[in-house]
């Protein structure tokens, strides 16, 4: 299997590629996996090793985005999945290779393409949402050329879905490659908050540090 990460740098991205890769030992053992991620990513994901059947590959570009990202996706990711014999391509970051020479699961998980209400509050900003739409584009256009996409919630996949008629179409939500009850358990958000609270009825003032500021994800 041939895993395209190129633009897992940080957040949602790099963590679930962690997830996944963390998994790969022990789920398929006698599956070779490699992964194409950013140079600046392999120390993070290799922190969490070793994984003997995990072959970390460099992105090999400086940008990931925009026209290198799309010819790294179009052209040379059919030639290492050609080259490398993968059986399966699993497109892990909302963009994927139109023509694949193998099977390809799409994993589509930014809201930021299909939020109208998102869309709602660039346009009160002043701000273009012409990158958006292209993304929108290509993301809408890797899911038409997919095998399989992949959401990981049933909001997500709601959300796609106001945008293409996912009708006949391979689809599945899978929670980020937790189980369900993994995933639905609030022992550790509820504790939490509880102790925020405590710490605010106790006089503290809390500092939120954000260190990636996008209006999406409504901090204020």
């Amino acid at each position: 299997m041939l895993i395209n990460a190129a633009s897992a740098n940080m957040g949602g991205a790099l963590t679930y590629l962690i997830n996944v890769v963390r998994q790969l030992p022990a789920r398929a053992p006698d599956d070779h996996v490699t992964v194409v991620l950013p140079a600046a990513s392999r120390p993070k994901v290799e922190a969490f090793g070793p994984f003997p059947n995990v072959t970390l590959v460099d992105y090999p570009y400086a940008d990931t985005g925009g026209p290198a990202r799309n010819y790294f996706d179009q052209v040379e990711i059919p030639r290492m999945v050609r080259h490398r014999q993968a059986d399966v391509l699993f497109s892990s970051t909302g963009f994927g290779t139109f023509r694949s020479p193998c099977p390809q699961v799409l994993l589509v998980r930014n809201p930021v393409y299909f939020s109208k209400d998102f869309h709602r509050k660039y346009r009160e900003l002043g701000r273009s949402l012409r990158r958006n739409t292209i993304r929108r584009w290509l993301s809408l256009a890797s899911i038409r050329a997919a095998d399989v996409t992949l959401f990981p919630t049933r909001a997500m996949q709601e959300m796609v879905g106001e945008w293409i008629d996912l009708r006949g179409r391979q689809t599945r939500v899978i929670h980020f490659g937790f189980d369900s009850q993994v995933f639905a358990s609030r022992d550790a958000e509820d504790a939490r908050f509880e102790r925020i609270d405590r710490w605010r009825a106790d006089g503290y003032a809390i500092l939120l540090n954000v260190s990636t500021y996008a209006v999406h994800k409504s901090f204020e």
